[in-house]
């Protein structure tokens, strides 16, 4: 079991969803080039997950507990390794044929 649960991207875009917004809203109205916000659900992103968690109309530290301290405060020393990207549906085709 992990330490911190994050809500899941699902989660994060059936709430926006509810609140009535999408990814490219949030963008949008933040000034965030698009897919930014998107990026914000798989890779520690400062202002994309401010913006989502303002549509959403909660703290960032509630979606994300991972990222931030107790407090509410941003963590430090985010390793890229531990934010590698999932491998893409091609690049996980050709691993298993080969």
């Amino acid at each position: 079991m992990r330490k911190f649960q994050d809500w899941s991207a699902g989660e994060v875009k059936l709430a926006l969803e509810v609140a009535g917004y999408c990814l490219r809203d949030v963008d949008r109205e933040n000034g965030l080039d698009l897919g930014t916000a998107g990026n914000a659900l798989r890779f520690p992103h400062f202002r994309a997950e401010t913006a989502i968690s303002k549509a959403l109309n909660v703290s960032p530290a509630k979606i994300w507990p991972s990222r931030y301290s107790k407090t509410g405060e941003r963590k430090e020393g985010f390793s890229k390794t531990y934010y590698a990207p999932v491998p893409r549906f091609r690049k996980r085709q050709k691993a298993n044929t080969a």
